[in-house]
């Protein structure tokens, strides 16, 4: 027997060795399967792994820019005094706190006084949101970025006449000054620069914009007083060289008419409630649409055509709230100058708004039931015409209850016979509701009568008499004249 190459024949394990081993059995040329299978299992989970992993486009991570911006400002609300706002163009202001704060930080509460007020101009009320805003950024302002450290041509900023200066004092007794320029070309910002500094800094436009106000931009446009219309005593408007209409919420006991709503002025007669609700819930929805001035001399209000106004509107309400509003001449763009009460001052106010004064007529506002009358109020009701008589009426008797109490027993009779209760107030609404189309021209109206009705009442008060006239120039429609 040969050697293995090397001239040594290999050493064998000996019995002893053997004994302690099994070795698994292999089939001579098969042990290339389990190293195949192996293989083509990691195969697979490689194709796999490729297939949803190598070959997905990973989902790209975002990247914040960098924060540029710079905190300018940044004190507590306490510190904030006053603003001085210098607009090109217009004159200067000084809008002043008024507002006392307590140790820990909190406003004090002082209802009679004014939260913010004009410097040397105690009658002009401020816009407190408005104000507010000032406020707000005089003690805390960033800018987005820094446009120039070093600026040598602030004139490329439109900083060289700036277009608004800014003047702020605290009640420490610093003070700062904000200088704005001109707008970014992109961004919605302003160039700005601090204390005459030249580094160019890019603020925001809405704190431009907090500040860049004139000052009749600054008077509160909310009327001084807020009237209920769902709440009205009366309304009161005169125009000159036409009737002047007063509207009166009548809560009479003894009044006839089912409405408690009266014309009192030009004639009393009852008032057509959805017409005058109309103007009620136009002088409720009032709203002025900018500050004018302030003025005193009479050869002011002429200006403004307040000197002899278009009109004149009072309205009160029940809870003793009233306001009152003249109208002067047109302002353009469909506005009209008004003045409010009697405080001088004059605002504008959409002429669409004031358009209510127009309906401010009578044969609008009267009311087009001819008859109205509370049938409560009525003991006999007798109609007359064409020589016929007939007579409704109500006796009325008071029966005692079982639990001892008294009810009013109503008996219904129609020309003295008894009648069902459904029957005789069908034919009574039949009778109130006659309604009217139109006012007729003065008082005086010749003419036949050709039908009366005649209201008895139980209130001690005079017969309600209804009189229909014929018209000799218009046979189609007939008067109607309420007691004479």
């Amino acid at each position: 027997m040969s050697d293995n190459g090397q001239g040594k024949r290999p050493v064998l394990a000996s019995t002893e060795e053997l004994k302690g081993k099994k070795a698994a059995p292999v089939r001579a040329g098969k042990k290339w399967i389990l190293p195949l299978a192996l293989v083509l299992l990691l195969a697979g989970g490689w194709a796999l792994y490729t297939k949803t992993s190598l070959f997905t486009p990973e989902t790209p991570v975002a990247t914040l820019p960098p924060d540029t911006s710079v905190k300018l400002i940044d004190r507590l609300k306490p510190d904030f005094d006053r603003v001085t706002v210098n607009k090109k163009g217009e004159a200067p202001y000084t809008i002043v706190s008024n507002i006392q704060y307590d140790a820990d930080g909190k406003a004090i509460d002082e209802p009679d006084k004014p939260l913010f007020s004009v410097e040397g101009m105690d009658f002009f009320t401020l816009n407190v949101s408005y104000c507010s805003t000032m406020s707000n950024n005089a003690t805390m302002l960033s800018a987005r970025d820094t446009a120039a450290v070093d600026a040598q041509d602030l004139a490329e900023f439109g900083l060289l006449e700036p277009s608004l200066t800014v003047d702020i004092g605290y009640r420490s007794g610093e003070k700062t000054r904000l200088s704005f320029g001109d707008k970014t070309p992109v961004g919605g910002s302003h160039y700005m620069t601090m204390d005459g500094g030249k580094t160019v800094y890019v603020v925001a436009s809405n704190a431009f914009d907090a500040f860049d106000k004139k000052l009749n931009e600054m008077h509160n446009l909310a009327l001084p007083q807020q009237v209920d219309a769902t709440a009205v005593k009366s309304l009161l408007i005169e125009q000159p060289g036409k009737d002047t209409i007063e509207l009166q919420v009548i809560e009479d006991a003894q009044s006839t008419s089912i409405s408690t709503l009266y014309l009192t002025q030009p004639i009393e007669y009852a008032a057509h409630s959805e017409r005058s609700m109309e103007l009620f819930e136009a002088v409720g929805v009032l709203g002025l649409s900018g500050y004018v001035g302030h003025t005193s001399a009479p050869e002011e209000k002429q200006i403004y055509g307040l000197d002899v106004p278009r009109a004149h509107v009072r309205f009160e309400d029940k809870y003793g709230q009233a306001l009152q509003l003249w109208v002067g001449g047109s302002a353009g763009d469909g506005q009209s100058y008004v003045q409010i009460d009697q405080s001088g001052d004059v605002y504008t106010a959409p002429d669409d708004q004031l358009a209510f004064i127009a309906n401010a007529r009578t044969a609008y506002l009267v009311d087009q039931f001819a008859n109205l009358v509370n049938i409560k109020m009525v003991d006999r009701l007798t109609v007359t015409g064409n020589g016929q008589t007939y007579a409704l009426s109500i006796e009325r008797a008071k029966s005692a209850k079982d639990d001892g109490t008294e009810e009013v027993v109503e008996t219904y009779k129609f020309d003295g016979v008894d009648a069902e209760e459904k029957q005789f107030k069908g034919l009574y609404q039949d009778i109130i509701a006659l309604m009217v189309d139109q006012m007729a021209e003065g008082t005086e109206q010749p003419g036949d009568v050709i039908a009366t009705v005649r209201y008895q009442l139980n209130t001690g008060r005079p017969d309600i008499v209804i009189e229909y006239v014929a018209q000799a120039a218009n046979s189609e429609y007939a008067l109607v004249r309420q007691d004479g």
